[in-house]
């Protein structure tokens, strides 16, 4: 597997992401996180990432000061086209149905996402593509519940 497809949904923004952009070193760092179930740490003050595996596939969520500002379903199975609905139905209700092909990440921004710092946004879409490929790499390390 090379490419994963990649879709902002608030903005409809859609990319295929290369492996090949994502350090090995990051993809270590990001699974033990995930394996952890939460992490917060010095490199993004204010920010708690949060993750749950529902199956094959992982729900994510990034906290800012408790709060939560950005929510991704990274899929692998076909299983994850319902959590992709459930989430959508909370935070992007407008979204149309589409069956994402997989391998996926599916973002969703929630409704006070612009009350976090704008200079902390900028890192989020690096962010997103290493935890998306360390699941699908390593999910049968850190949580791969199937």
């Amino acid at each position: 597997m090379t490419e994963l497809y990649h879709l902002t949904v608030h903005i409809g923004h859609l990319r295929m992401l290369p492996r090949g952009e994502v350090d090995d070193s990051s993809i270590q760092a990001v699974s033990k996180w995930i394996r952890n179930g939460t992490e917060t740490n010095s490199i993004f003050p204010g920010y708690t990432f949060a993750y749950k595996p529902a199956g094959a596939n992982l729900v994510s969520h990034h906290l800012h000061n408790g709060q939560r500002v950005l929510s991704s379903v990274v899929g692998v199975d076909d299983q994850a086209q319902q959590l992709v609905k459930t989430v959508a139905a909370e935070l992007a209700p407008y979204w149309h149905e589409e069956t994402l092909p997989l391998p996926f990440c599916a973002v969703f921004f929630d409704a006070d996402f612009n009350r976090s710092r704008t200079e902390h946004k900028l890192w989020f879409g690096d962010y997103e593509r290493v935890a998306a490929w360390a699941w699908i790499e390593k999910r049968a390390e850190i949580g791969d519940q199937q």
